[in-house]
């Protein structure tokens, strides 16, 4: 198996716009704060599901690769023509969730 640090788990809480904007300020204060919970709860449950995980490979023998940095580089410079095709398609919105996925390394 080779780890590439490529991908990521999203966890997402999502809520009609038109309904959020009509509730109250506290309110949506307080959804807004959950939501965060929720994140750092949801990325410490795929770090110990990620553990458990690469363990379960190990004990059954099979070899862990980790790629560099170096390697990481050459697999980003290679795949960038499929983002670039994507980011045609994207829109605005789009683009700010991939920015963001991005500023998670």
């Amino acid at each position: 198996m080779t780890m590439t640090s490529a991908s990521m788990g999203i966890l997402t809480v999502g809520m009609n716009a038109q309904k959020f904007n009509a509730l109250p300020e506290d309110v949506k204060r307080t959804l807004m704060e959950v939501g965060r919970e929720v994140q750092a709860w949801s990325f410490d449950q795929s770090a110990t599901q990620d553990a458990a995980s690469l363990k379960f490979i190990r004990d059954k023998g099979l070899a862990v690769i980790v790629l560099n940095a170096a390697e990481k580089d050459q697999l980003r410079r290679t795949l960038q023509p499929i983002v670039d095709n994507w980011k045609k398609r994207a829109s605005a919105e789009d683009q700010k969730v991939l920015d963001w996925i991005i500023s998670q390394k």
